[in-house]
Order: C-alpha cells, then sequence, then structure tokens
C-alpha cells in the first residue's frame, strides 16, 4: 500500500531564537541628549554633575568657578608678579591650560582690596571745609559735608543736577559727622570699585592707541590691563591694610615700575619708546583716575 500525503513523515520546525534582549539605557546628556558614559559629553564637553543640589554646595561651586582657586594659580602668580609680562605673554601666546584666566585674578585681587577697604573704614570722604554741627574745639569731628547756604543756592540756581545735588549735601549735612562720614564712605567705595572697572578697557584702548601699528588687537591689549589692574590693587594692599598713605603710595609707584617692565616684555619695543609710550599712557590713566574719583564721588553724595 503507497503511503499518502498525509502519511509523509514530518520535518520539525527549527526553534525560535532567543529574543535579544534590548541594551539598558544608559546616561544622556541633558544638554544635548547625546550618551555620556563618563565625567563629560563627548558631544558639547558639558561636565555631567548632579542638577538637585543644596544651596550650600551650590555657593561653593559658583565660587569655585568663578575663583578656580586651584594649582594653576601658584603657576601664574610668580609669573605676574615676579616676571612683569610674563603671564601676559603666555596668555597671549595660547599657553592658558596651566594659568589662571586674567578675569579671575582681576576679580580675585579687586575681591581683597575692597574688602581690607570696608574692613579699614572705607574711604576717607571731605567735601567741603565745614565742622559738624555744634562741634568745638580741638576735639570736634571735622564733618564730611560743607552745606554753606551761599553754595547751596548757587548749586540750586544751576538746574535740576545741581538742585538735586544740593539737596543731598543739606540732607548729609544735617546728620551727625560719623554717621554722615559713614554713608559717604559706604557709597564712594561701590562706586570706585565700578569706577576701577571702567578705567581697564579705557586703559587697553589707549593702549592700542599706542600700539596702532603693531597689528595688536585689541582683546590683547586688554590682557595686559587686566593684569596691569590686579598688580595695582595687590601693590596697594599693604597700604590699604595698614592704614598708610605712604605705603600705600609706595605700592602705587611700584605698580607703574611694574608696568613699565610689562609693557617691555610683551610689546618688544625699546627702552625709549616704551618709556615714551609708558607716560603717556600714566597721564591718561591718571587724568582718567580723576574724573572717575569725581564722578564716584557725586555719585556716592546723591545714593548715601
Amino acid at each position: 500500500m503507497q503511503p499518502g500525503p498525509s502519511d509523509a513523515p514530518l520535518t520539525p520546525l527549527p526553534a525560535p531564537e532567543p529574543a535579544t534582549a534590548a541594551p539598558e539605557a544608559g546616561p544622556h546628556c541633558p544638554n544635548c541628549s547625546a550618551p555620556a558614559a563618563g565625567r563629560f559629553c563627548a558631544s558639547c564637553g558639558q561636565e555631567q554633575r548632579e542638577l538637585r543640589i543644596p544651596f550650600r554646595r551650590a555657593l561653593a561651586e559658583a565660587l569655585d568657578e568663578a575663583l578656580s582657586l586651584d594649582s594653576r594659580l601658584a603657576r601664574t602668580l610668580p609669573a605676574l608678579f615676579l616676571h612683569p609680562g610674563a603671564a601676559t605673554r603666555a596668555w597671549r601666546e595660547g599657553r592658558r591650560a596651566s594659568s589662571t584666566s586674567p578675569t579671575k585674578l582681576y576679580l580675585l585681587a579687586s575681591f581683597l582690596f575692597f574688602l581690607a577697604l570696608a574692613l579699614a573704614g572705607g574711604l576717607p570722604v571731605q567735601i567741603g571745609t565745614g565742622k559738624a554741627a555744634g562741634a568745638t574745639g580741638a576735639a570736634a569731628n571735622p564733618h564730611p559735608v560743607n552745606a554753606a547756604p551761599g553754595s547751596l543756592a548757587e548749586l540750586r540756581a544751576s538746574g535740576w543736577i545741581g538742585a538735586a545735588f544740593a539737596d543731598h549735601l543739606e540732607r548729609l549735612s544735617a546728620l551727625p559727622a560719623e554717621e554722615a562720614s559713614r554713608r559717604i564712605g559706604d557709597a564712594l567705595s561701590g562706586h570706585a570699585a565700578q569706577a576701577m572697572f571702567v578705567l581697564v578697557p579705557l586703559m587697553a584702548l589707549v593702549l592700542k592707541l599706542l600700539h596702532a601699528r603693531r597689528g595688536v588687537y585689541y582683546t590683547e591689549h586688554l590682557t595686559l590691563a587686566v593684569h596691569a589692574q590686579t598688580v595695582t590693587f595687590a601693590f596697594l594692599l599693604p597700604g590699604v591694610i595698614a592704614g598708610s598713605p605712604g605705603a600705600a603710595l609706595a605700592g602705587l609707584a611700584a605698580s607703574g615700575l611694574h608696568l613699565l617692565l610689562a609693557m617691555r616684555r610683551v610689546y618688544g619695543t625699546g627702552w625709549v619708546g616704551t618709556l615714551a609710550r609708558w607716560l603717556a599712557l600714566s597721564f591718561a590713566w591718571v587724568v582718567a583716575l580723576s574724573l572717575a574719583v569725581l564722578a564716584a564721588t557725586a555719585a556716592a553724595v546723591l545714593t548715601a
């Protein structure tokens, strides 16, 4: 008997292959969504850090990011102070990974300088030569504001700005001498910090004008200006801490000499050309500083 189709031997079906498990999702960068297994994203470079952190840690990280007081500072400070112009040339030539940035150095020096100034009692202020009301004898405290009626009337007659200034002077002159000095000194310290910050780009602009034919970009001049102002803050700091005008004047002279040597190293000019440009820069800086002090004093009176 012939076997029928239904009697043919059955061929077993192949066993199904086991399903491949889907790869587990790894960490992704919150900035660009690319896989980021390491500390830094390979796509955008953002550091992968915990986003939900306490305020104390956030403040500490902000200060660390702003100042970055790490081993680079120990390598930058000797080049900045002991070899004038070396730190500027290193930054300008691209050797930046091992150096603290000029901006962070300036912020650190500015913070320490104005902190010491505040602890020392602020800037001394004397607007006019008047005495505090009712103060007599050698023990009387000099009042920082002289609000003579005639002078106030002249100010009020000069326009609305003069009238506003006269009103503030009259109000401050009615305060006790110590209170008026404290208010004006605190306001002047704050405005002085802003004025010194404005002087830095102006100094860079003068440097660019003095070296117009050397093909140096403004940002390179700005680096030298930031470093020079940082050195000035540092050299003035001992005089502020000691409360000695003579020490502060010596620090200012030392910072001027430091700038002369730095300009010689950074621009590579001869001594005669460097000295001529340094004298022109110093004159412009003194004029700008005088105007900045006047503006800061006027703003302090209006905001005290």
